[in-house]
Formats: C-alpha cells, sequence, structure tokens
C-alpha cells in the first residue's frame, strides 16, 4: 500500500536533512501547518501549494508525482487517518 501524503512528506523532508521549521520557511507557511500534514490532522494542500512543496524539497519528477498522487488519493477518500472528515482535525 502507497504511504500517506503525510509520511511521504515526513520521509521526503527527513531524507533532505529537514526540519519541519525549514521546510515550512521554504514554502511560506506555518511550521505548524507542516507538522499537522505530516501528523495527518490535515487534509493534503492543493495542486499549487504541493508544487511549493516539491520545489522546496528539491523533488524529482517521480517524487513530485508520489506526493501528487498521495495528496490525490487522500482527497479521494476524503480520510484523516482512516476516518472521514472534511477539512481541519481538532486537536
Amino acid at each position: 500500500m502507497a504511504p500517506s501524503f503525510g509520511k511521504l512528506l515526513a520521509d521526503l523532508r527527513i531524507e533532505r536533512g529537514m526540519t519541519a521549521t525549514m521546510l515550512a520557511k521554504k514554502v511560506g507557511v506555518d511550521p505548524s501547518y507542516i507538522t499537522r500534514l505530516e501528523k495527518g490532522r490535515r487534509l493534503p494542500p492543493g495542486f499549487q501549494l504541493v508544487t511549493r512543496i516539491s520545489i522546496a524539497l528539491d523533488l524529482s519528477r517521480d517524487g513530485t508525482r508520489a506526493l501528487e498522487g498521495a495528496a490525490v488519493r487522500c482527497k479521494l477518500t476524503n480520510t484523516l487517518d482512516g476516518f472521514q472528515r472534511p477539512g481541519r482535525v481538532k486537536t
């Protein structure tokens, strides 16, 4: 089974030796947003932000497609950690 968007994002970020704060600064979002994405507490962002994340992580074409695919799969099933939930999840 393919990894979730959050798991894939965290793995790619760590492989590149980046902290969530470093990635957030490059992408232009709050570090807590990256953390919530990685922990599955937020649905994946739209195409434009996924593209900015891919650029910030310097992903190959295949890496970008994998991240986009994980985002689409999550949005299609509209799940967070296996539960049907729209949008933001209370923490």
